[in-house]
């Protein structure tokens, strides 16, 4: 299994291509996330839209006023990556310093690599269970 460091530059490095579909295809985190797509598309295609899913399920809750902390880290992983805004133009619409910029996205991709890290610790203990039972992973190719 990756190592939980590997992985996070993997989902670091999918962010940083989030409209690059090239690099997006070829980045391993879609085959470690054993991502499916349907015909028509591609894995990049549903790379980005499991990075998409993720940041948005740090979206804090609508009862929370939009100027509260609460938000920055959605807003900062939502500008920053699916709206490709620039870190001068994130921190002049946040009222950020420098610092308080990288500090704040350090911990939202945290958060992010923290998501998708439990899925795929929860897909290889499955996979355990599966065989521990006799289970076979890929019951396709039994015939």
């Amino acid at each position: 299994m990756i190592s939980r460091q590997a992985f996070a530059q993997h989902v670091k490095e999918a962010l940083e291509n989030f409209h690059d579909p090239v690099r997006l295809q070829n980045n391993p985190l879609a085959k470690l996330m054993r991502l499916q797509f349907v015909p028509g598309e591609t894995l990049a295609t549903s790379l980005r839209e499991l990075l998409r899913q993720t940041i948005e399920s740090l979206r804090p809750v609508t009862l929370v006023p939009s100027s509260s902390p609460e938000w920055s880290g959605y807003r900062l992983l939502w500008l920053r990556y699916v709206q490709s805004r620039s870190r001068y133009a994130i921190c002049e619409d946040l009222g950020l310093s420098q610092a308080s910029y990288y500090r704040r996205l350090q911990e939202a991709l945290e958060a992010v690599v923290s998501i998708l890290w439990g899925s795929i610790s929860m897909m290889a203990l499955c996979s355990v269970r599966m065989v521990s039972a006799g289970m076979s992973l890929h019951p396709e190719n039994e015939q």
